[in-house]
């Protein structure tokens, strides 16, 4: 069995996408004090879209479906992270929504893997 297409192309999309606007909204920032928080929310994207691709992805395909179900709970925590990152400055993050998007669209992705390893 290989990872299913759309669920792949789904969760990896979200989180590349996300890296790149926030990658957009941050540029704006580059110099200012709030710059680093954005740093940090597109470094964290772009880390689980590496381990969705190295990690995730193989572990699905070799039928180890609770490790790849590891691997996208990890990435699912990518928005905690961009949150901690403007809370440690004091401010509220304009990208609440879109780790809502993340958190769900992994939490969907985990469901069925987990579905698939019983």
């Amino acid at each position: 069995m290989t990872w299913p297409a759309p669920l792949w192309k789904i969760v990896t999309d979200t989180i590349k996408k996300n890296a790149e606007v926030i990658k957009n909204l941050g540029d704006k920032y580059r110099g200012m004090p709030e710059g680093s928080m954005w740093d940090v929310c597109v470094m964290v994207h772009d880390i689980a879209a590496g381990q969705l691709e190295i990690d995730a992805r193989p572990s699905f395909n070799r039928g180890d479906y609770a490790y790849a179900s590891d691997v996208v709970s990890v990435v699912k925590g990518v928005g905690d992270a961009c949150e901690n990152a403007f809370k440690e400055v004091h401010r509220k993050s304009p990208l609440t929504d879109m780790d809502r998007q993340t958190t769900e669209r992994c939490g969907v992705a985990i469901d069925l893997l987990i579905t698939n390893s019983k």
